[in-house]
Formats: C-alpha cells, sequence, structure tokens
C-alpha cells in the first residue's frame, strides 16, 4: 500500500484513484488537467485542491482530514 506519492511529471493526467491506501500526503500542484480523484480510505489530514479547475468528481471520504487542525480543502469551480 502507498504512504506518499509525487505525481508532478503527469502533467496530461486526467483521473486519479488512490483509494484504499495509506496515503498521509499527496500533491496535485502540476496535475491540473484532473477532473476525477478519488482519494477515500486513506490517512490523509489535509489536501489542497484549489489548483484543480477541471476537476468534476472529487472523492475524499474515509480519511483523518476532520481530525486536523490545518485540514485544507479549497473546493474547484466546478465542484
Amino acid at each position: 500500500q502507498l504512504t506518499n506519492i509525487l505525481l508532478n511529471n503527469l502533467k496530461k493526467l486526467n483521473d486519479v484513484d488512490f483509494s484504499f491506501n495509506n496515503l498521509i500526503n499527496i500533491e496535485f500542484n502540476k496535475l491540473k488537467n484532473l477532473s476525477y480523484v478519488d482519494i477515500s480510505h486513506n490517512q490523509l489530514i489535509s489536501i489542497n485542491i484549489a489548483m484543480l479547475k477541471n476537476l468534476i468528481n472529487f472523492v475524499a471520504s474515509y480519511n483523518s482530514l476532520y481530525q486536523s487542525k490545518s485540514f485544507i480543502v479549497a473546493l474547484s469551480p466546478n465542484i
């Protein structure tokens, strides 16, 4: 199971599904073409998706987001 992932060089990527891992960190800084993201069932405590302007579907259930004081979810305009 994944705990950390870097996706910086996959700029044309449209869909990602990293559900059911042990991710504690994920960054989408250079993945501006993403329209579908499923990061459910991980250990994430913060996430920033503000740069994902094409995002239509976002699933982040069953993480530790609500437990963190640094919880950041900046939604894209399509959500």
